[in-house]
């Protein structure tokens, strides 16, 4: 780019020529090298690129109003006392994780790291007001051209990303809510979670979501928080577990727990959460009602997840059949291996 630059600076007759070349179709190059021509053309009749010293690095180095930076032809120190001339060249830019574009500037031994925009604005505007900020424009973060920059507070900064959408959800009342990105399944009906009205609802089919909120941000405001479908993390034995949010604190609740709560009522005491027949992973409120944790138990055993049900033999390795089983207070135990054990203990006994 720049040596297409000085090729085409001599003077604004010299570039209609060009265009003149290019449009009879004398002179062949690739189209992006066309492009740029373009591009160099247009810059020059419109918005001539302007160079001045950065700030501190006078001597060294040169930014311009397009937010481009080189360095300057120099003589620097050499070993044994000798010097030699390093010519200057355009640095390339390396781009931060926010987006803006850095450059690395060196005086000496010294190495410094700077922003693109800020040499731009301090080098064509001088320093900025106490306490504000260099803001880019509806160019973006990577246009550094004097044009696409200002002096602005920390706020307005901040409110143009939401305003140029860097930054979701949109911040203030003057965009409409988003929509949520699910539907409702047919015949599913939502009410709000009990200690939490207005942040949670809970449906009859299993499922919880977040509700559009203002929730604490910087000091003296408020910002908005999308609703959303919450997601489950599995815990022992299958359960479903969901997080709910407030003031700060998290609480981590029982989805099948939270669905009764909401639509039975809360848990008497004594009771627990049971599951029916479609297992603990279907939260829906036909598959669930409150119960004793017996018959809990007995569920285990009757929907085959018990793991004590599974077993086919006892630690001895007798099978568990209907000659070799007895049922004692409401447990299984081997015929064979109990019976051992009482003759064992008579043995000692006599």
């Amino acid at each position: 780019m720049q040596e297409i630059e000085e090729l085409f600076s001599a003077s604004i007759a010299e570039l209609n020529d060009l265009e003149e070349i290019i449009s009879a179709d004398k002179f062949h190059a690739p189209i992006a090298v066309l492009h740029e021509i373009d591009q160099v053309v247009d810059g020059a009749l419109t918005d001539p690129e302007q160079w001045k010293p950065v700030p501190e690095y006078e001597g060294l180095y040169e930014v311009s109003s397009h937010g481009r930076v080189r360095s300057i032809d120099r003589w620097v120190n050499g070993r044994s006392g000798s010097r030699r001339l390093v010519r200057g060249r355009q640095l390339k830019p390396w781009k931060s994780n926010r987006g803006y574009l850095n450059i690395t500037l060196c005086n000496g031994s010294s190495r410094v790291s700077r922003s693109i925009h800020s040499l731009v604005m301090e080098a064509f505007k001088g320093s900025g007001p106490k306490g504000a900020v260099v803001c880019h424009g509806d160019k973006g973060v990577s246009d550094n051209s004097l044009s696409n920059l200002r002096w602005d507070t920390q706020s307005k900064n901040i409110d143009d990303t939401y305003t140029h959408g860097r930054r979701l959800p949109l911040k203030g009342t003057q965009q409409p809510p988003r929509e949520y990105t699910f539907e409702s399944l047919e015949g599913e009906t939502w009410l709000p979670v009990a200690g939490y009205e207005g942040s949670y609802e809970a449906s009859n089919m299993g499922r919880i979501k977040s509700l559009d909120r203002k929730v604490d941000g910087r000091p003296g405001r408020k910002q908005p928080w999308r609703g959303q479908l919450k997601r489950f993390t599995i815990i022992d034995k299958g359960y479903r577990q969901v997080t709910f949010c407030k003031d700060g604190h998290a609480t981590r609740r029982l989805v099948h727990h939270v669905i009764l709560e909401t639509f039975v009522g809360p848990r008497p005491e004594g009771l627990v959460g049971c599951h029916g027949n479609k297992g603990v992973s279907d939260n829906s409120l036909s598959n669930l009602r409150w119960d004793t944790p017996s018959s809990n138990m007995y569920d285990t055993v009757k929907d085959g997840t018990n793991v004590s049900a599974r077993k086919t033999h006892c630690i001895h390795g007798h099978e568990y059949n209907d000659v070799n089983t007895v049922i004692y207070n409401g447990r299984r135990y081997c015929r064979i291996c109990r019976n051992a054990g009482q003759q064992r203990r008579r043995a000692k006994r006599s």
